[in-house]
């Protein structure tokens, strides 16, 4: 196991998770989601993994679409995909595109949680990720709350690679 799997599974140990629980990981298609889907696989947790493609980048985001839905059926991980026009639901809700983005994707998290049983989402923010979203806080002028980062668990939304670096 390298540093960053024990990293990553000492998160579920330090934050008492059941490593047994069933866990759907949100995968991109980027390097952080893949990677963080790569270590989950290698530990043998019980996921499913679900993917949004926000029509906005054409050609690359259905590439990624086509790379998750490879490496899923490769491994034979469970997939739900979502195809949404996202610059269509930022107009007609009056929404930035990173506020809809968000909007769609718990949406659809929530969704899959509740029709797949599933305990835990995974999100592969890393420190590079907390670090950034402290300065914007500050800049925008958060409270205590907003100056503490991103949280490693937010109800059932857990980060086990907060304390990596991307890296």
């Amino acid at each position: 196991m390298n540093k960053t799997e024990k990293s990553y599974h000492n998160f579920f140990i330090k934050n008492k998770i059941d490593i047994n629980s069933k866990f759907l990981i949100a995968v991109s298609g980027g390097s952080d989601s893949m990677a963080c889907l790569a270590i989950a696989k290698n530990l043998n947790l019980n996921i499913e993994v679900c993917h949004v493609n926000y029509l906005l980048r054409g050609l690359e985001s259905d590439n990624e679409t086509i790379l998750v839905s490879k490496y899923c059926q490769k491994h034979k991980i469970k997939l739900h995909v979502l195809k949404k026009d996202c610059n269509d639901y930022s107009i007609s809700k009056k929404l930035s595109i990173q506020e809809s983005a968000r909007n769609i994707r718990y949406s659809f998290f929530e969704e899959i949680v509740s029709k797949h049983e599933i305990d835990y989402v995974i999100t592969a923010h890393h420190i590079e990720d907390s670090v950034e979203t402290f300065f914007i806080n500050a800049i925008r002028g958060t409270g205590i709350k907003g100056l503490a980062g991103i949280p490693k668990i937010r109800g059932i939304y857990i980060r086990p690679l907060l304390e990596t670096s991307k890296t």
